[in-house]
């Protein structure tokens, strides 16, 4: 491998482990995503060898959280007679077992038993229980990816509201995947600006709601 390759390779190794370091559930999507675009590839290179099918469409890299370090992740074609398509396939093969040994490491994962999510819900227990400021129980999780942002919601927000009586929200780049377990009018669009209002202290949630000439009622039920 060189040059752009090798780079390439580098950076799939990288995202890989940021994936796995982020949550073992995020790890699995990328991983799932990945094996089944080669799986599919090596369908199509068997097709060829038996019907000379030679025209495969695939994708320019096999992740499409790749996107989030700026390079497009668009389609191009392949004409297996212009390539050493034995070779590839015999990489690919290694590649998908290589990933079915790995996927099947974490066939038996559950929320149940991430200890990474048990922790997190022992910091939190700490953190409501012995705050840093008298009545200060806000808590902020920063993650890099989306998906295990949504797995956090999904995995805590009952706990949180159950045990402390606390309302959750999560907020993504992408607003369909923004939401909250704070009662509201299903009416209103659960965007950035408006959970960051509803989630503001209240001072600032009440000057808000003045200034927009609304009652709270409007937002919250």
């Amino acid at each position: 491998l060189k040059g752009r390759e090798l780079g390439t390779v580098k950076l799939m190794v990288t995202n890989l482990l940021k994936r796995l370091e982020s949550s073992w559930y995020s790890f699995v999507l990328t991983a799932e995503s990945i094996y089944k675009k080669i799986n599919t590839a090596i369908k199509a290179v068997e097709e060829f060898e038996n019907n000379s099918s030679s025209i495969y469409m695939i994708d320019k890299v096999y992740d499409d959280d790749i996107t989030a370090y700026g390079i497009e992740n668009d389609r191009y074609q392949i004409d297996f007679r212009d390539m050493d398509y034995k070779s590839w396939l015999r990489d690919l093969k290694k590649d998908e077992e290589v990933l079915s040994n790995l996927l099947s490491l974490f066939s038996n994962m559950t929320p149940e038993n991430d200890n990474k999510l048990n922790t997190l819900k022992e910091l939190i227990r700490k953190k409501i229980e012995n705050p840093l400021n008298p009545g200060n129980r806000k808590i902020l999780i920063f993650t890099e990816w989306a998906d295990t942002a949504g797995y956090l919601y999904d995995n805590l927000a009952d706990y949180i509201k159950q045990e402390f009586g606390l309302n959750t929200a999560v907020i993504t780049g992408d607003s369909s995947t923004s939401k909250t377990n704070l009662p509201h009018d299903r009416k209103i669009k659960m965007d950035f600006n408006m959970l960051l209002t509803l989630f503001s202290s209240i001072i600032t949630f009440y000057s808000k709601i003045r200034k927009s000439g609304k009652h709270l009622r409007a937002i919250c039920t």
